[in-house]
């Protein structure tokens, strides 16, 4: 199953669950510094 989200919906979600960006990034797969930069629409 495949999600799609703006950065903005991921970093909400990211915070209202209290969870770090390493902690996602890690779950799913890619680099935090990717994370980060899809959070602030650098590389998206």
């Amino acid at each position: 199953m495949s999600v799609q989200s703006t950065p903005q919906q991921t970093k909400i979600a990211r915070s209202a669950v209290q969870l770090s960006q390493g902690l996602v990034a890690t779950d799913v797969g890619i680099n935090r510094s990717y994370l980060s930069q899809f959070e602030r629409s650098l590389n998206n």
